[in-house]
């Protein structure tokens, strides 16, 4: 007889009281031995996490390509390290500095602005980086019919780019824009390993996934799953700028805060944390607190070729319907303008639903037998709002349940990627429901302007007026900033008298960062969550000790 067979016919002679002990004994023996399998495997040792910087936050990656950055905030916090574009912003002194340029000029008229770009970069693979990649990227790719980032194809359109000497890139404008500048922080692509590449499928090629870069980090792993992603980062030995302090980078993306904030002990640094989050991290000692808000907004865009809505009045009236305060998350503030002023207290953005009701039987609606509103034709009022997957729910349900409060018939469209860009080229939708950073600059003409209206316009609301095209031209001609403060109040005043879009709100965010590291500058201007980074690149670890153990990466590997 096997030891197996003695051990089984042991077993089944035991009295049930001690089989149930056996088992549990068994599976508490089962269970340590796998924890400490696990501890062993996923827990990286001291002098790693001495040297190693760990993030969390909460998102998804997307593509690691920063010509489509544009679409999610994850993507352009990591290929800002992984980049470099013509120039930089400085988020401490709030200005723009030379980067892969060495220097700038920028003509009389305003019209032509000459980089020559320097001598000493190079790509992580060691190739030399060149203005021919300049050109590359603005013009054969950015500029290329096939190109699938609507925001960049729209800030290139028209603008003449060539190479004009060995090391020398021109851009050549038709029209004086002094917010030009602002948008030539875009990163770099590699000539030498995309020439070929669709254009069309760029977003999806597989550079995306194993980017070659020329910024201070490069890409050490990638793990993605559906749980979370996990990428390291290193440093850049052979960087033409000066070479960041700490060699390790590593971000844990996460898919919810409440997973992040669990994590915290692991980690480093939080970004990008709402009210709600920065709260409940305030109890923890370890770590300061650097508080921010951007240049963004959510806002409601009217789409003005929809015949009910060409209409000022009826634009008017479901503004008035709108209770904003119920739009609102614990993480951000009303807004009603678009220099983000709240004015709640002001008559023209007063939450009116009994006014607006009675505006529509001045035009002359009415409510059916089912409660539906039509109109003298007898048609019903229905309106689609197109917004994007992940829009929170509340919002959309509560601005749902405060239209329909008239008879409207609401429907909420949600679509994500090449569907939504095609809806909003098409003008697919009645009402858009959308939230957007104006970034480095104030610029309303991509938003407003009547050239805007398209395919590959910004203008979402495809409104049309000439007191708005004449401002925002005016605006971008303005060099000198107290004048063109002027010109944005008018811009204002002229948004709250034809009411193409109702601003809702601004977030308010968090960065927390553990007290070994050198303290995040307080008085820092950031104006995409990115900025952050450039900043990051800067700081190093202090020799003191954390008040609080930091556990290093405590089985995060396994995201």
């Amino acid at each position: 007889m096997t030891d197996w067979n003695r051990l089984k016919r042991i077993f089944a002679k035991m009295p049930l009281f001690e089989k149930t002990a056996l088992l549990f004994l068994c599976a508490i023996l089962i269970a340590a031995l796998t924890h400490f399998a696990y501890t062993v495997v996923n827990f990286p040792d001291a002098q790693a996490n001495a040297e190693t910087y760990s993030e969390g936050m909460v998102g998804r990656i997307a593509t690691l390509n920063p010509l489509f950055a544009d679409f999610n905030d994850t993507d352009r916090d990591l290929t800002e390290l992984l980049f470099s574009g013509l120039i930089k912003y400085d988020p401490v002194a709030r200005n723009f500095l030379p980067d892969l340029a060495a220097k700038w000029e920028r003509s009389r008229n305003g019209l032509t602005y000459v980089f020559t770009i320097r001598d000493d970069a190079s790509w992580h693979d060691g190739t030399p980086l060149t203005a021919a990649d300049i050109v590359f990227t603005y013009k054969g790719i950015i500029q290329h019919p096939d190109f699938r980032n609507p925001i960049l194809k729209n800030t290139f359109e028209g603008v003449g780019i060539d190479q004009t000497g060995t090391n020398t890139v021109t851009f050549t404008l038709s029209k004086p824009n002094s917010y030009f500048i602002s948008n030539l922080t875009t990163g770099i692509l590699p000539k030498h390993l995309l020439s070929n590449a669709s254009i069309a499928r760029l977003d999806a090629d597989a550079f995306g996934k194993a980017p070659i870069g020329s910024g201070p980090y490069k890409l050490a792993s990638l793990k993605r799953g559906e749980d979370g992603d996990v990428i390291e980062l290193e440093r850049n030995e052979t960087y033409y700028a000066a070479i960041p302090a700490i060699p390790k980078l590593r971000f844990f993306i996460f898919r919810t805060e409440r997973e992040l904030l669990l994590h915290k002990n692991s980690l480093r640094g939080l970004s990008k944390l709402g009210d709600s989050a920065r709260n409940t991290l305030a109890k923890d000692p370890r770590f300061l607190f650097h508080d921010y808000s951007l240049n963004q907004f959510t806002a409601l865009y009217y789409n003005t070729e929809n015949p009910r809505l060409t209409d000022q009045s009826v634009r008017k009236l479901l503004a008035a319907a709108i209770n904003k305060d119920e739009l609102l998350t614990p993480d951000s503030v009303r807004i009603d303008t678009i220099n983000l002023e709240n004015k709640r207290d002001e008559a023209d953005f007063a939450w009116d639903p009994e006014g607006a009701k009675k505006k529509l039987e001045e035009l002359e609606y009415r409510k059916n037998e089912k409660g539906i509103l039509i109109d003298n034709k007898g048609e019903v009022f229905q309106l689609t709002v197109l917004t994007l997957e992940k829009t929170p729910l509340h919002l959309t349900e509560n601005l749902k349940r405060q239209w329909e409060a008239l008879g409207i018939q609401v429907k909420i469209d949600r679509q994500e990627g090449q569907n939504f860009a095609s809806y909003l080229a098409e003008g697919r939708y009645d009402v858009l429901l959308i939230r957007q950073n104006l970034g480095y600059n104030r610029d309303a003409y991509p938003l407003l302007h009547s050239s805007q209206i398209g395919a590959n316009g910004l203008n979402f609301s495809r409104f049309k007026s000439f007191r708005t095209d004449g401002l925002t031209e005016a605006i971008r001609i303005e060099s000198i900033p107290e004048d063109k403060e002027k010109l944005l109040t008018q811009l204002s005043s002229v948004l709250i008298e034809e009411l193409p879009i109702v601003f809702i709100s601004t977030p308010n965010y968090t960065y927390a960062l553990d007290k070994t590291l050198t303290p995040f500058p307080q008085d820092s201007s950031l104006d995409f969550h990115s900025d952050r980074l450039t900043i990051l690149t800067e700081l190093e670890f202090l020799d003191t000790e954390s008040e609080t153990e930091f556990t290093g990466d405590g089985g995060l590997s396994a995201l």
